[in-house]
């Protein structure tokens, strides 16, 4: 992989390549598994599109960050070392100590081609995004994001992402108290929303990334590259893992503030869950560091709120999944076939017809505003 060995560094200002968002029709969850498309294409100047734009370059530039490119290297080399010690598929076949190079590449590719984005209400129902992977074949010079899968967002997070965003514009510099109230719950709500899909999009990119190296023909990850209670079987969980290093030891949950004014409009609260000899223990993160990560200062770990005090996890609160699988419109149809075979592979019937539809070279800034969707 001579030739690629430059820092793919995370652009305070730059682009995303060839973004392609898709979304359900209104009223409908688009049954996926038909060859037909069936989704909407949305324009660049839609506020849905401006809003995941945004997190899509938030969750990049983590990982494009030192600390990210850190911990990436980590899990690929872990992931090799353990394939090849148990003759298991294994695609990278260099020095482990030139996975740093493979990286960047794979970092720069993914931003220059971003995955097809889905955004869909079907991901009610399995938390804030879900990645399905295709064979994309076996050079890696040859790796196409658009052919190598997708990822799915949560149409409900990302509405109400956009909704607290507009508020917070519209609110921005008004005195009288009501105002100012609103402006400043709007705030709060864009900055958990923001950050909760950043690391959303972070995650699911980081499955990409070991699936990249061991090869389309593998469908797991090791078992050790997890954070406790994340691992099924004999499968790891590489997204869990990372952001648990990211965040200094520990996961994000996102769960109801039931004295929100903006109900299952909300975007919850934000918990750093740990695991400890009592079990696993969560504290409320602090605003200041989601600040900090929306400003794109990703140096240091996670840091609790100071007012906050350590709770067991099951007793944070109602997970906002849950808020949003009650919360569901009337009249939309519960129907979502398989989207993967067993191996959890995407056919090219499905992703053809959908890679001629337009796709869009967008640019992207720092730091994450509500400028940046609603202006």
């Amino acid at each position: 992989m001579s030739g690629h060995t430059s820092s793919a560094s995370s652009p305070f200002n730059g682009t995303i390549g060839h973004l392609r968002i898709l979304t359900d029709p209104t009223g409908v969850i688009v049954n996926p598994f038909s060859p037909s498309p069936g989704y909407v294409n949305l324009d660049p100047n839609n506020l849905d599109f401006k809003t995941l734009k945004a997190v899509l370059h938030l969750g990049m530039s983590m990982l494009e960050s030192p600390r990210g490119e850190q911990i990436l290297v980590e899990i690929g080399q872990n992931a090799v070392n353990y394939n090849r010690q148990r003759n298991l598929p294994c695609l990278y076949s260099d020095n482990v100590n030139n996975i740093p190079n493979y990286l960047r590449y794979f970092l720069r590719t993914v931003r220059g081609d971003f995955y097809n984005v889905y955004l869909t209400h079907a991901m009610r129902f399995q938390g804030e995004g879900e990645g399905q992977g295709a064979l994309w074949g076996n050079n890696f010079r040859d790796y196409r994001p658009k052919t190598h899968g997708r990822i799915k967002f949560n149409r409900m997070v990302i509405e109400n992402l956009r909704h607290v965003a507009v508020i917070a514009h519209d609110l921005r510099g008004r005195q009288d108290p009501v105002s100012v109230a609103r402006y400043e719950n709007a705030m709060k709500n864009f900055e958990v929303g923001s950050f909760l899909m950043g690391i959303t999009v972070a995650h699911e990119i980081v499955h990409k990334w070991v699936r990249y190296l061991l090869g389309p023909a593998n469908a797991g990850t090791p078992p050790h590259i997890s954070f406790p209670g994340t691992a099924s079987g004999n499968r790891g969980e590489s997204g869990w893992y990372w952001e648990s290093r990211f965040l200094g030891g520990g996961k994000l949950e996102n769960v109801e503030d039931q004295a929100n004014p903006l109900g299952w409009r909300q975007l919850g609260k934000l918990y750093l869950v740990r695991e400890t000899a009592q079990g696993q223990m969560g504290r409320e993160l602090s605003r200041r560091y989601i600040q900090d990560i929306l400003s794109f200062r990703f140096e240091g770990p996670a840091r609790p709120a100071t007012n906050s005090v350590e709770q067991r996890a099951e007793l944070l609160g109602k997970p906002m999944a849950r808020v949003r699988l009650e919360n569901l419109p009337a009249g939309i149809p519960i129907n979502v076939a398989p989207e993967e075979d067993s191996q959890g592979r995407i056919s090219s019937a499905i992703l053809d017809p959908i890679n001629r539809m337009a796709a869009h070279n967008v640019r992207v800034s720092a730091p994450i505003r509500p400028s940046v969707v609603a202006a």
